[in-house]
């Protein structure tokens, strides 16, 4: 072998095929890392609070997306102007990436619900659930509602916006709420 030939043959990359399982092999490796170092967990968080008894208590329950653009934190400050003399507290459970199915199932969230006497819950669903389980969304809706209804609440949802290039999206959106 000469050495072009042994330099051709160092500087050659394993065929297509077995470069593209490499890298899906990569990628699943270190996406089940991520998933083991960082596990989806529910944050409690309290946005607002009054000592006064009369106080209207208001819980979010919802995912990502109610945590990234601060949903209970912008309801807060809107309450606040809106009703001066009213005093509200209102605190929130959300997880990336989280159903309420997952909600219904997670012991920290359950614990804010059940022991709260909330006057309002606030539901966000997750595209997540709505686009895959359609009836697992709406049977999780049912138990949130039975529990508002348990404690004399009102239950609110909040609609995601869809697909903003997908008609059907909105429309699949539009009839679920």
């Amino acid at each position: 072998m000469g050495v072009v030939d042994q330099v051709k043959k160092k500087n050659s990359h394993p065929p297509l095929p077995r470069r593209i399982f490499n890298l899906i092999a990569f990628g699943a490796v270190l996406l089940a890392l991520i998933f083991f170092l960082f596990p989806r967990k529910v944050t409690i968080k309290l946005h607002s609070s009054s000592s006064d008894p009369k106080a209207k208590r208001v819980l979010f329950i919802g995912n990502s997306l109610t945590y990234t653009f601060e949903a209970p934190e912008q309801f807060s400050k809107i309450i606040k102007l809106v009703r001066p003399n009213q005093t509200f507290s209102v605190f929130s459970a959300t997880g990336p990436n989280f159903t309420l199915a997952e909600h219904l199932s997670d012991r920290n969230t359950m614990a804010l619900v059940t022991k709260g006497k909330w006057d309002y819950i606030v539901l966000q669903e997750g595209s997540r659930a709505i686009y895959g389980d359609y009836q697992e969304a709406k049977a999780s809706i049912e138990k949130f509602k039975t529990i508002a209804e348990q404690q004399r609440a009102k239950l609110i949802l909040i609609k995601i916006p869809g697909d903003k290039n997908s008609a059907a999206d909105k429309s699949n959106l539009g009839s679920f709420f």
